[in-house]
């Protein structure tokens, strides 16, 4: 619908003229024109229309479905991103305390030891992994020599390297956790209860249920009441 944006005059009503015809003759005889000019704009009246409408202008927000579909997922994916970090906040709060727990325990399980005069680790076997990874990697050698391949997805040699960077890891654990030791020594019962040696006390036996005494029958106290009678009757 076109809009207008000059009127002439407002209402104005022109009898039997036609509406949103533009030019009507009719428009020539009334009191808006003079000479077919218009007393308002100084137009023709072949330029002029009468109409019965207005147009109201509203603001109205339409929203691209495809836009707000990919804003959607947008958010989506950005609520899920923001579960995914808390669960890790979480996992490494929990991480945390449970390294500090193990920690603890092996700073005091290092004390013991060492106060007991056992040593903390054995160097002995970093030697004799070292000398099993050298055979191995001779043996590996001369195998890919032989086949040209390799010998397998995991071979022992990478498995001897795996045992060697745990057994060390273990070390610095051990060292590093009597470093920090600060407190008293644990006692050899301590340690076994610690390491679960020691089976906890067992609970203690219910308490005894106590039935409350029940009065005597009616029939009892009639029998026990001729009872005294009848020695009373005998008494001298």
């Amino acid at each position: 619908m076109t809009d207008y944006i000059t009127k002439c005059a407002e209402p104005f009503y022109l009898p039997n003229s036609r509406i949103g015809v533009i030019g009507d003759p009719l428009f020539q005889g009334s009191s808006m024109f003079k000479n077919e000019l218009c007393s308002s704009c100084g137009r023709s009246f072949k330029l002029h229309m009468q109409i019965n409408w207005e147009v109201v202008y509203k603001t109205k927000k339409i929203m691209n479905r495809h836009a707000t579909s990919q804003v959607n997922s947008q958010n989506e994916a950005g609520r899920k991103l923001e579960s995914s970090i808390s669960s890790l906040r979480s996992a490494i709060s929990r991480l945390t305390g449970e390294e500090a727990r193990l920690i603890g325990n092996a700073s005091s399980y290092s004390a013991f030891v060492k106060e007991n005069g056992i040593i903390l680790y054995n160097d002995a076997i970093i030697e004799y992994i070292n000398h099993l990874i050298e055979e191995e990697k001779g043996a590996s050698i001369e195998v890919t020599a032989a086949t040209g391949t390799s010998a397998g997805s995991k071979s022992p040699l990478q498995s001897l390297s795996e045992l060697k960077q745990i057994y060390e890891s273990e070390k610095r654990v051990m060292v590093g956790a009597l470093a920090k030791h600060t407190g008293a020594i644990p006692t050899h019962e301590e340690m076994k209860k610690s390491l679960g040696l020691i089976p906890p006390p067992p609970p203690p036996p219910p308490a005894p249920s106590v039935t409350p005494a029940q009065p005597p029958r009616k029939g009892f106290k009639k029998f026990m009441f001729k009872l005294k009678l009848f020695f009373k009757a005998f008494k001298p």
